[in-house]
């Protein structure tokens, strides 16, 4: 099994980790991990140049990896394997808004960039992340199936910029609802 190489923005990792850490604390679950992330983080602060950004960045994937962030976005890519392939770069990073997240891709030559914004706050409900993921990543990987025939810059037939525009919009509608049958009938949460 072929994984892809997934990049995260530290910002996503560091927000995430801080969320997850705290959430943890609130519950009450998991305190000696949530203890030492406070003392090493302090100790951290005490003793590190505020330039050498490396090691906050360290601390942070290290945190990252152990609370198992990591591994979730890496099990649910096991279902998408188009963007295992050598010519996908999947990036995760920080959104600040509803209006910002999702999936796009990017076509540069021969390299596809599939650029994934999440508010960091969704780590916090990982059931409706997981579905959220699923959907997006679905709408991806269709744009990669050459059989899918994807066409970012096809004409929908409108007389001018308007029609066209509400033309994609239905398109957009339509594709969403396909997305979101097709992930019932494999059994997944859809949260459309």
């Amino acid at each position: 099994l072929v994984q892809p190489a997934i990049e995260f923005g530290i910002d996503f990792i560091e927000e995430t980790v801080f969320f997850t850490v705290h959430e943890l604390e609130r519950q009450g679950k998991q305190m000696e991990l949530v203890e030492r992330f406070h003392q090493d983080r302090s100790r951290l602060y005490e003793v590190a140049d505020e330039t050498n950004q490396n090691q906050f960045e360290k601390f942070y994937l290290d945190f990252f990896r152990e609370l198992g962030l990591r591994q979730f976005f890496y099990d649910l890519t096991t279902n998408f394997p188009r963007l295992a392939k050598e010519s996908v770069r999947l990036l995760i990073r920080r959104s600040y808004g509803r209006k910002s997240e999702g999936a796009e891709l990017f076509v540069r030559g021969s390299v596809r960039t599939v650029v994934t914004g999440l508010q960091t706050t969704r780590i916090l409900d990982l059931n409706f992340l997981s579905g959220y993921l699923r959907h997006e990543w679905t709408r991806i990987s269709d744009m990669l199936d050459p059989a899918f025939e994807y066409d970012a810059h096809a004409s929908l037939s409108g007389t001018n910029e308007i029609e066209e525009n509400l033309n994609r919009d239905r398109f957009k509608i339509l594709w969403d609802l396909s997305i979101a049958s097709r992930l019932l009938n494999e059994g997944y949460f859809s949260f459309m």
